[in-house]
């Protein structure tokens, strides 16, 4: 067991499941065109601002030019960034919690019996994920790797720290396992 998900259990807390991200490629599916998109425009808004600045008259700005190198940097990388840090996550559903574990060793969780709903979505990527929470349901289509990226939180409770209202399993392999496990917390809600 990592050591470090051993200091985040609680007393009594034992793994009833784990996972974590399978291989996927940058450009997988829907993301294709997504990734694609998101590159072009980048270059063709900031390299055509950066053009028509350079065209003007005026004395030109390092400052400026700098910025608009600097945008066009972060939205080339963002990709890949967040093709790394989902790569690093780790997951676990344990006998009180869900709980997901960032690339930077952070945690977040959902108590289960907060859990209201999941949800596993197969048409987007390679493997199934697990969406867990209806906080995120509305994001899953725009925003599945992003949101698997950044766990929803409640923002208006103070002190709520690692606890989330909303987490998505990214591209697991036994996504069917683990909401077996879940379902029993959804159907009680829902009852």
């Amino acid at each position: 067991m990592d050591k470090r998900l051993k200091e985040y259990l609680k007393d009594g807390e034992c793994i009833r499941w784990q996972g974590s991200p399978e291989r996927f490629e940058l450009l997988e599916r829907s993301y294709r065109i997504r990734v694609l998109g998101q590159w072009i425009l980048s270059v063709l808004i900031c390299g055509g601002t950066l053009a028509i600045y350079l065209a003007m008259d005026t004395e030109k700005n390092t400052g400026v030019i700098a910025l608009l190198a600097l945008v066009a940097l972060v939205l080339i990388a963002s990709p890949l960034v967040e093709q790394r840090n989902l790569r690093g996550q780790h997951y676990w559903i344990t006998n009180q919690r869900v709980i997901l574990m960032c690339r930077d060793h952070s945690f977040f969780y959902i108590p289960l019996q907060n859990v209201d709903v999941c949800k596993v979505v197969k048409n987007q990527t390679e493997w199934p994920c697990l969406v867990i929470g209806s906080a995120i349901l509305e994001d899953v289509d725009k925003q599945l790797r992003w949101r698997a990226c950044h766990p929803k939180v409640e923002t208006e409770v103070k002190n709520a720290g690692d606890c989330a209202v909303g987490m998505i399993f990214y591209g697991i392999k036994n996504a069917d396992a683990a909401m077996q496990l879940l379902q029993p917390y959804t159907q009680q809600k829902a009852a």
